[in-house]
C-alpha cells in the first residue's frame, strides 16, 4: 500500500514537472487543438455586367476612362459580331492619341497639347534656330545618298499593344468588368496588298483591329469613320503593318483603310502631292471580345 502511494505521489510530482517546470532553454509544451469548423460564408466573388441581351449593331458602355475636361466617363462601345456567348466590342469613338509605337516606352495618352513655338525673331534666320542656313555644309557629302534606319515593329512588338493591354486595361476597367474580358487569340495576317508579315499571333484582351476586320465589319467607310467626343474625326491605327516593316495601315479621315500605312512611330500622314502634315487628330481605336454571360 505504501508502495502505491509512493507511486501515486511521484506520479503526480511528474505530471507537475511536465506542465509547469520548464527551465530556461526549455519550450512550452502546448497541448494540440482541433480545428473548429465555422459557418461563415466565404466573401461573394465580384460578377460583372450582363450583356447577354446585346445584338450586332447595337451601342454599349462599358469601363471609364478620362475623356479630356469632362473628366472620367462611361466608354460608348458598338457591337460588331456575337457568337458563342461573346462579342466583339471596338470603341464606338477614338479613345486617345496613343502612337502606335514608342522605342522609349509603353506609349502613352497624349491628351496634353504641345506648347506653341514662339514666333522668330525679326531678321533671324531660320527663325532664329540653327539649321541648314546656319551650319557649315560639306560640300563632299552634297549628294551622298541617306540611308534611313528603318525599325521594324509588329503588333506583337508594339507599344501600343503593352500600353492597351497594361495601363488602359487597368486604368478602365473595375475587377468585375475585367471578369468577362475575354483572353482572345488574335491573328496577324500579312497586309494583302504588299505582303508585309504581319507578325506571330498574339494572346490579348485588348487590341485594334485588322484590315481583314475593318474591311469585314464596315461594310462602308462612313461606317468605319470615327471621330473624337464631341469633336471633329480623326484617323486610326489598325495593327495590320504597311506597306513596310515600320509602318502601320490605318484608316483615314474618310473612312477608307490606307494600306500603305504610316511610320509606327511618328503621327505624321503623308499625302501624294502635297507636304507632310501633322495631324494632331491621330488615336487609337481599342477592341476587345467580351463575354456575355459572366
Amino acid at each position: 500500500m505504501k508502495k502505491r502511494i509512493a507511486a501515486l505521489v511521484l506520479a503526480m510530482g511528474m505530471s507537475f514537472v511536465v506542465l509547469t517546470g520548464c527551465d530556461s532553454g526549455s519550450q512550452p509544451v502546448v497541448e494540440e487543438q482541433t480545428e473548429v469548423e465555422t459557418d461563415v460564408e466565404a466573401e461573394p466573388t465580384e460578377v460583372g455586367p450582363d450583356f447577354s441581351y446585346v445584338q450586332v449593331g447595337q451601342k454599349i458602355e462599358f469601363g471609364n476612362y478620362n475623356q479630356g475636361k469632362d473628366g472620367a466617363k462611361p466608354i460608348e462601345w458598338i457591337v460588331l459580331d456575337v457568337k458563342d456567348d461573346k462579342a466583339l466590342i471596338p470603341r464606338l469613338y477614338c479613345l486617345d492619341r496613343v502612337k502606335y509605337n514608342e522605342e522609349s516606352g509603353d506609349g502613352q495618352g497624349t491628351d496634353a497639347q504641345e506648347a506653341p513655338q514662339e514666333a522668330p525673331a525679326p531678321g533671324a534666320p531660320n527663325g532664329g534656330v540653327e539649321g541648314p542656313a546656319d551650319v557649315a555644309v560639306d560640300e563632299s557629302q552634297k549628294d551622298s545618298p541617306i540611308v534611313e534606319e528603318i525599325q521594324d515593329v509588329t503588333w506583337e512588338t508594339s507599344s501600343v499593344r503593352l500600353w492597351l493591354n497594361r495601363t488602359f486595361y487597368n486604368t478602365a476597367f473595375s475587377g468585375a468588368e475585367q471578369s468577362i474580358i475575354e483572353e482572345a487569340e488574335i491573328i496577324n495576317s500579312d497586309n494583302p496588298s504588299f505582303g508585309t508579315p504581319g507578325g506571330n499571333t498574339t494572346t490579348d484582351k485588348v487590341f485594334l483591329l485588322s484590315i481583314d476586320e475593318a474591311n469585314q465589319y464596315f461594310e462602308t467607310d462612313s461606317l468605319r469613320r470615327c471621330q473624337f467626343v464631341g469633336s471633329g474625326y480623326c484617323w486610326y491605327y489598325l495593327r495590320s503593318p504597311g506597306g513596310r516593316t515600320d509602318r502601320v495601315a490605318y484608316v483615314s479621315f474618310y473612312g477608307d483603310i490606307v494600306y500603305e500605312g504610316v511610320e509606327a512611330d511618328s503621327c505624321i500622314v503623308f499625302h501624294a502631292g502635297d507636304d507632310s502634315i501633322d495631324y494632331s487628330d491621330y488615336a487609337i481605336r481599342p477592341a476587345m471580345w467580351i463575354k456575355l454571360n459572366p
